[in-house]
């Protein structure tokens, strides 16, 4: 039973009735939502602090609370609301639009206080990466609210500086920061990308904290100990070796970092000595963004697609060159956006020729499944792969070398390296969907050479070659039916050809859907990717719907 509990700007948020004494569920629809933890005790209490728990970019609430464990909180209100789409409105330019989540998050708090309990002088605010970014705007606007914020992952922009007010309420902010972030440096400068791209004017540690103390007329010191900052309140961690993560304690093959960042956060917010600092990790920091849909029920096995990017291609956008997660709330599914070292997959790790022996992704992807799957249940017969451009070789060298954890495959604008045979047995059973552009002009569908010591290699195999390649090694016979869709007129130039092999040995479904005319994208979702890298892009047929179909044909034998 659901219940309408606020309209903001034509917007409800629904919150259904308790479950058990822990937790209320909420549904994505109509437009927006939050999911609430209930403290034990909730029944009997007078009033409770809260925490209002913003999750990163290309995340939700629900996969906040897992990864940050702040349910674990005694005694507390935890209030996880879920952005609009991919991103929060966070105050960039480059964000802007109609959604206003200062007045969203402000609704929460406000419901909250008035119907579940929550003393307005005990609010506190989380926020994790692009949910960091939002604390850091509704700190600026509304410091008044929160008697507490703390940051994990995320740094200012200079951009936030600019749009934040010059005077306001002292803000009691605690920021932990990664040495090792990509993005975020420990000083402030201009981050340029992998790419190339232009810079970014971002703040480091020190300034984004004296943003704050600034503001307040604060006129002391930075004292900088180690890898720890304080300054009029304020305090800073810079975790070593550490990227955007969340450090938790526990049995998990990545990011052991050996300490707790919740508990960390909740020392600053009883204000009790927070300034401990933090173990040396001599480890490799992964970083990764999961969603979990509102429609998650843990008492059900679920299926998981583990979804990997092009190279330089952040885990954002393609969260928005797919629409993986508004499909996941449809259908049930857990979502896995891993990032690769440098924003690209080491599919070539120990292929003769080739130097990039220097980490193991297929080892990885594993070792964060089994992390994954002691705070939720996945379904371990029902772990797909769908990989974009560079991260759709990933998949081909995942459906090699480890066949057996999943039940399907799929690359879009992808393709193989000459050598993938080196590091594929001869025989296998997989399940393997192929879509490509005939058109692709950073990956040819006639494949593309170069020199390699003085002789002519396939770095991307002809397209041809790869399903002839899969063919071969799972065993199907030659025989295969082709299909031509319908042209819906909304792609003029461009159409879609279905070739299925029909005679495979243990019914094992290998298929290709050649996009004539079609450029580098995700087929079904324009305008998503910069036209110069996407060329045309077809839409006769809705790339992740056509994934998610072809992969819930498929379960893995146990």
């Amino acid at each position: 039973m659901l219940r309408s509990i606020l309209v903001i700007n034509m917007l409800m948020l629904l919150v259904g009735l308790p479950v058990n004494a822990a937790e209320v569920r909420t549904q994505i629809e109509p437009e927006r939502s939050y999911y609430l933890h209930l403290p034990s005790g909730y029944e009997e209490a007078d009033s409770l602090p809260l925490i209002v728990a913003l999750h990163p970019t290309a995340s939700s609430g629900r996969a906040m609370a897992v990864l940050t464990g702040l349910n674990a909180a005694e005694g507390f209100l935890v209030a996880y609301p879920n952005a609009s789409g991919v991103s929060w409105q966070d105050g960039r330019a480059s964000l802007s639009g109609e959604t206003d989540d200062v007045a969203y998050i402000t609704a929460v708090i406000d419901e909250l206080v008035s119907d579940h309990k929550a003393d307005p002088k005990q609010v506190y605010l989380v926020g994790w990466g692009g949910g960091g970014l939002m604390a850091y705007r509704l700190a600026c606007e509304m410091p008044e609210r929160f008697a507490g914020v703390a940051v994990v992952g995320a740094l200012m922009w200079e951009e936030h500086r600019e749009n934040c007010p010059e005077t306001g309420a002292a803000t009691r902010l605690l920021i932990l920061h990664g040495t090792e972030d990509p993005f975020y440096g420990s000083e402030s400068g201009l981050y340029v990308s992998p790419g190339g791209s232009d810079g970014i004017p971002l703040l480091g540690i020190a300034d984004t904290l004296a943003v704050f103390a600034e503001r307040s007329g604060c006129t002391d010191e930075l004292v900088v100990e180690g890898n720890l900052f304080s300054y009029c309140g304020l305090g800073g961690i810079d975790m070593p070796g550490a990227k955007q993560n969340w450090p938790r304690e526990g049995n998990f093959a990545v990011n052991p970092f050996g300490f707790n960042a919740t508990d960390i956060i909740m020392q600053f917010f009883a204000g009790e000595s927070w300034a401990v600092e933090p173990p040396e990790f001599e480890g490799l920091a992964r970083n990764y963004t999961l969603y979990v849909p509102n429609s998650y029920d843990s008492t059900e096995p679920a299926p998981l697609v583990v979804a990997l990017h092009g190279r330089l291609q952040s885990v954002g956008s393609l969260a928005n060159t797919t629409d993986w997660n508004v499909l996941a709330e449809e259908e049930r599914f857990l979502v896995l956006y891993p990032e690769g070292i440098d924003m690209q997959w080491n599919y070539l790790r120990e292929v003769l020729g080739y130097p990039y022996d220097a980490h193991d992704d297929t080892l990885f992807l594993s070792d964060l499944i089994a992390d994954l799957s002691q705070d939720l249940n996945i379904d371990p017969q029902r772990i797909y792969v769908a990989g974009f451009s560079n991260g759709g070789f990933m998949a081909h060298r995942l459906a090699c070398e480890n066949p057996d954890q999943y039940a399907a495959f799929a690359d879009v604008a992808g393709s193989s390296f000459e050598g993938i045979e080196r590091v594929c047995p001869a025989h296998l059973s997989v399940n393997m969907l192929i879509m490509h552009g005939t058109a692709d002009f950073n990956i040819p569908w006639d494949g593309r050479q170069q020199n390699l010591d003085g002789y002519p290699v396939y770095v991307t195999v002809p397209i041809s070659g790869l399903f002839t390649f899969w063919r071969d090694r799972v065993g199907c016979e030659q025989d295969y039916e082709t299909e031509d869709l319908p042209q819906l007129g909304n792609s003029p130039g461009t159409s879609v050809r279905i070739i299925r092999l029909t005679a495979c040995p243990n019914d094992e479904e290998l298929v290709l859907y050649g996009i004539v005319g079609g450029g580098h994208n995700w087929p079904g979702y324009p305008d998503r990717l910069p036209p110069e890298i996407a060329g045309p892009v077809n839409q006769d047929i809705d790339a992740t719907r056509v994934i998610w179909e072809f992969f819930s044909r498929h379960t893995r034998s146990r």
